[in-house]
């Protein structure tokens, strides 16, 4: 499966983060054994054709954050954290992730939590601790110990 290197690779170079999302979603995926045997390359043109563009469709509203946890979790391969400004936007974006063949065939999806982030919380966290309000989304709400697993 792709590194998280690739991942930014085929992302537009803005990264795709949105401004103060609304609506985040961590989907928790389980890789198919068949793609295990796959070449770095093979997955990478495989994301190119069928992730990529659906990335690029919703990069104004949604953004991706991916994390690899082959090596810490049996039961979850990877995560996938979208970001997006509202509900209808995830829905936009599942739709089209659903209509693509690998959907359910390179991976299955263990679970899907999704959520609000609570607004005032999110304000006093950034008074407490302004390094926060520069930092990466996804980065500063996992941690940095989250980074090194990604």
């Amino acid at each position: 499966m792709m590194r998280r290197a690739e991942f930014k690779d085929m992302q537009p170079s803005q990264r795709t983060h949105t401004p103060e999302p609304e609506f985040t979603v961590f989907m928790l995926l389980k890789i198919a054994p068949e793609c295990l045997g796959f070449t770095v390359a093979c997955a990478r043109e495989l994301a190119r054709e069928a992730l990529a563009p659906i990335l690029q469709k919703h990069a104004a509203t949604v953004a991706l954050g991916y994390f690899d946890m082959k090596f810490v979790s049996d039961r979850v391969t990877d995560i996938w954290i979208w970001r997006a400004r509202d509900v209808q936007a995830y829905q936009r974006l599942l739709a089209d992730l659903r209509a693509e063949p690998f959907w359910d065939r390179y991976f299955k999806v263990v679970e899907i939590l999704a959520g609000l982030e609570e607004a005032q919380a999110r304000k006093y966290y950034r008074r407490l601790l302004p390094a926060l309000a520069d930092a990466d989304p996804v980065e500063a709400e996992l941690g940095p110990a989250m980074q090194d697993v990604a």
